[in-house]
């Protein structure tokens, strides 16, 4: 195969996976809003604390739904228990996922 070849097979095959993959991150991300605030929220909350490696798993709930909804959470949403629901745990998971996450800045030396 010739480089030119190569070279447009690799990122024509990695362009279209990242199609699926916002695709499939925009499905999960309505089924979510569909859930309503609290409950999402509330999962969140399950989530963070249930697997252990956000140590502040109430502030990692927080500045994650506004990736979800848009907005900070209300007070309202705010006064909820963490519940583990298994359909919208996985969900959850999924989101987790599939999410996009910033780049952290390079360091200067």
């Amino acid at each position: 195969m010739t480089r030119r070849r190569e070279y447009k097979r690799r990122f024509t095959r990695a362009t279209f996976n990242s199609l699926v993959r916002d695709a499939r991150r925009n499905e999960v991300l309505e089924a979510l809003s569909a859930a309503g605030p609290q409950v999402v929220y509330a999962r969140l909350l399950a989530y963070g604390r249930d697997v252990g490696k956000y140590e502040r798993w109430r502030g990692w709930a927080f500045y994650r739904f506004p990736e979800i909804f848009g907005a900070k959470p209300r007070s309202q949403d705010q006064n909820v228990e963490p519940k583990a629901a298994p359909e919208l745990m996985a969900l959850i998971e999924e989101w987790v996922a599939l999410r996009k996450r910033k780049a952290r800045p390079r360091q200067r030396e």
